[in-house]
């Protein structure tokens, strides 16, 4: 079933006038910076970049569902 797994809601970068622009790879992050929301138990997780750098590969997809502690996203 799907018990454990955890839903993707929105792939996005916080920048400019909108508050959500789609995450690319290859996109410049800085520490801090929104990367996605996780929807967990009807709730809205922030997952914010941990560390600034070049998006180098993205794991996700809105609309995922994806296992407790799955590699989202890849940041050198």
């Amino acid at each position: 079933g799907l018990s454990g797994l955890i839903h993707v809601s929105q792939v996005s970068a916080k920048r400019g006038v909108s508050p959500y622009k789609v995450l690319k790879e290859g996109q410049e992050v800085k520490a801090g910076d929104l990367l996605c929301l996780l929807q967990a138990m009807k709730m809205h997780n922030k997952i914010l970049a941990p560390i600034s750098g070049t998006v180098v590969k993205i794991h996700v997809n809105k609309g995922d569902k994806i296992p407790k502690d799955a590699l989202m996203f890849e940041i050198k």
